[in-house]
């Protein structure tokens, strides 16, 4: 072999052996697969239970602001173009547009979501490529689309993981079935209702009855109030007629004259008190009875208006 050639050879060699050596130093790690899947798992359920919650926002809170994510759609997918636009081979950049696409998949497709568990037709699988990426796929259900996760990449950031890309792969999509609230029970209403029906009917009879009383009572008293008033000014004047004379007869000096005049007072006060009475006697059943109206009255507004509440 030339010497030019050997040189050459050496020189290839050592240079393979520099590469080599720093090949070496970058593949150091500080921890430990179990580690670094402990640590990033926490950010994995969160984002699953954000999804379940209906927080579109927290989900793409989820990615790097310059993430990308890509969707495929499987023949039976392909209602989710017309439902919300989602396309075979779509890709969505950026932080902003990925909350986008997570809203409108929270409000079409449906909040409920399988991936990411330990075992089972949704367990996942878990690459450690190094302290601060790990790589996940595995099949999920989100709402009504079946699929597979085909590759997420997360990264940390600081002391926080963050997905920075994503391939989603969507094969089926059932839409969600919406079950048909159930009948409420308003028998316990209905017969609230029919209680207040009938204490207002009562109440109406109660008020009927008072009026009926207050008529009777006015019937009863009215003519003898207006015999009496009528009466009453008769028998004064004929006591001012006969005391003039008396007034006279006292000038004379007559002491009997004087007893003759309080004798005749008595049936005047006797007219009078008798009227007295009797006045007394209605104004206090009359405003008896006109107390009972109001008050029967206002219960039964106030009834009214509790059954009106019911019903509103």
């Amino acid at each position: 072999m030339p010497p030019s050639m050997r040189h050459l050879v050496l020189a290839l060699g050592c240079l393979a052996l520099c590469c080599s050596g720093e090949g070496d130093e970058d593949l150091v790690r500080n921890l430990p697969d179990d580690a670094v899947l402990a640590s990033q798992r926490y950010y994995s359920t969160s984002w699953r239970k954000h999804y379940e919650d209906g927080e579109p926002d927290l989900c793409g809170k989820a990615y790097l602001e310059n993430a990308a994510l890509h969707i495929s759609l499987g023949p039976g997918a392909a209602e989710l173009t017309t439902l919300i636009g989602w396309k075979d081979g779509m890709v969505v950049r950026g932080r902003t547009d990925i909350t986008r696409f997570w809203s409108k998949a929270v409000e079409s497709v449906g909040k409920g979501y399988d991936g990411d568990t330990e075992q089972g037709d949704y367990a996942s699988t878990r690459f450690v490529v190094d302290d601060d990426t790990v790589l996940i796929s595995g099949a999920v259900l989100l709402g009504g689309a079946r699929g597979r996760k085909v590759s997420q990449t997360w990264v940390r950031q600081g002391a926080e993981w963050r997905i920075k890309s994503e391939m989603l792969d969507i094969q089926d999509f059932e839409p969600p079935k919406i079950e048909a609230a159930p009948k409420a029970d308003i028998s316990g209403e209905i017969s609230k209702i029919v209680e207040i029906a009938e204490k207002a009917e009562k109440h109406d009879k109660v008020t009927k009855e008072a009026l009926a009383l207050g008529k009777g009572l006015a019937a009863a008293f009215g003519g003898q109030v207006k015999k009496v008033s009528e009466e009453v000014p008769k028998a004064v004047e004929a006591e001012t007629k006969g005391a003039e004379p008396k007034a006279k007869a006292e000038a004379a000096a007559k002491p009997a004259a004087a007893e003759q005049a309080a004798a005749v007072a008595p049936p005047a006060a006797q007219s009078s008190i008798g009227f007295w009475p009797i006045l007394a006697t209605v104004l206090v059943i009359g405003g008896v009875a006109t107390f009972l109206v109001r008050k029967t009255r206002r219960r039964q507004e106030a009834t009214i208006a509790g059954f009106e509440a019911m019903l509103g």
